[in-house]
């Protein structure tokens, strides 16, 4: 098993596995981001908020997210 130096932002408030090698995150610095996880690295940002995204789920395929935050 390979060690990642991941960059996640200060605070991660959900994480939800998309697929055997994708997950998503909410985060406290309001991003919604997809990351690779063999390698670690961010695969993009999904969603932005001017707030804290608390929560995130998705559809069985991941072709839908949904997201809510401290902005409502």
């Amino acid at each position: 098993m390979s060690q990642h130096s991941w960059s996640l932002p200060l605070q991660v408030n959900c994480v939800r596995l998309l697929r055997e090698s994708s997950v998503l995150t909410a985060s406290h610095d309001g991003t919604v981001k997809l990351w690779d996880v063999r390698t670690g690295a961010p695969a993009g940002t999904v969603g932005r908020s001017v707030s804290a995204v608390l929560c995130l789920d998705c559809d069985n395929d991941g072709k839908m997210i949904a997201a809510a935050g401290m902005d409502g």
